[in-house]
């Protein structure tokens, strides 16, 4: 799934959704009206309502005394979505409706992170042989992007950790857009290495043991001050003599299991994946900081069953 970026970094995506959240704004001439008739919380609305018109850089509505109305330009928008929206509910009812396809839906951004992985292959799994039709969707991003994610109704689900320095910070941001966040996990933060690696058989490994290798991190980490040299731009070999610096989950393992390099994060001891066997968590001594790791949906969604499936089963493998 791609996503457009606007210049001050939100994600930017139209959806069907969210033009019918638009309309009923229009047919109400309130948003708290719309939002009683749409079953969602008024700032959820105001929120769809402000990343719209700075997506398509308009003022659609006007706010006056007895609600809002469209504006000049916000009428043509209107007219357009309209007629817009009103050809799909016609695919819709042709294609889909009269057919009342069982699909099964489960939508999820997280933080890039081996257990959810391992719990969406399962979950898949446990699901594929009842529903013929099913629609998953998962992406990884950084903690921030995946609140606002969710936040914007992109996906239902979010997982994200972080450590306890950092954990004002992200309950702020996921207040900011009105999301629940429901604790999961609590994990002392491990040095992975490959399991052949000089520090694989050790109990704690310390910073001074760490020195001679490279330290691979994610471009984009916010896990945490711990991962103290992922900004590519601010290379400090007195913070870390070797660094490698990846942006995907795929090219950080291959680099632990060929390689002396080390990576800072979660516990993955009972992780069951390709990599078993392979890379080795060693608790990292030199600090107390716990990685708490969350799951995330709106207010005005709870959790399905598929989703409430998902946590059971991430829960299980936790």
């Amino acid at each position: 799934m791609s996503h457009a970026h606007n210049p001050g970094g939100k994600v930017a995506r139209m959806e069907i959704r969210d033009l019918r959240y638009i309309l009923a704004i229009a047919k109400y001439g309130s948003l708290n009206r719309a939002a009683q008739a749409l079953y969602i919380s008024q700032s959820s609305l105001s929120r769809i309502l402000k990343d719209m018109e700075a997506e398509i850089q308009t003022v659609i509505f006007r706010r006056s005394h007895t609600g809002v109305e469209p504006t000049h330009d916000g009428s043509a928008f209107l007219s357009r979505i309209g007629a817009l929206v009103d050809q799909f509910e016609r695919i819709e009812t042709d294609y889909c409706e009269e057919k009342h396809l069982p699909v099964i839906t489960l939508t999820i951004a997280a933080q890039r992170y081996g257990y959810s992985v391992q719990a969406l292959l399962e979950c898949y799994r446990r699901h594929s042989a009842e529903y013929e039709f099913i629609n998953f969707a998962y992406e990884e991003q950084p903690a921030g992007q995946v609140i606002e994610l969710v936040g914007t109704h992109a996906y239902d689900l979010g997982l994200i950790h972080f450590t306890e320095d950092s954990a004002k910070k992200f309950k702020a941001s996921v207040a900011s857009y009105g999301l629940v966040a429901e604790l999961l996990t609590v994990s002392p933060v491990h040095v992975h290495v490959n399991s052949a690696h000089p520090l694989a058989g050790k109990e704690k490994i310390y910073y001074s043991d760490l020195i001679p290798y490279a330290h691979v991190t994610f471009s984009d980490e916010d896990i945490t001050s711990i991962n103290y040299c992922s900004d590519v731009a601010q290379y400090n070999g007195k913070q870390s003599r070797k660094r490698i610096v990846v942006h995907d989950r795929g090219t950080l393992n291959q680099l632990i299991a060929n390689t002396d390099a080390y990576y800072i994060g979660c516990d993955l001891s009972r992780l069951h994946s390709v990599l078993s066997g392979v890379v080795t968590s060693v608790p990292f001594a030199e600090t107390a900081l716990n990685i708490m790791t969350y799951y995330i949906h709106r207010t005005d969604h709870p959790l399905s069953e598929t989703e409430q499936r998902f946590i059971e089963i991430l829960k299980s493998i936790l």
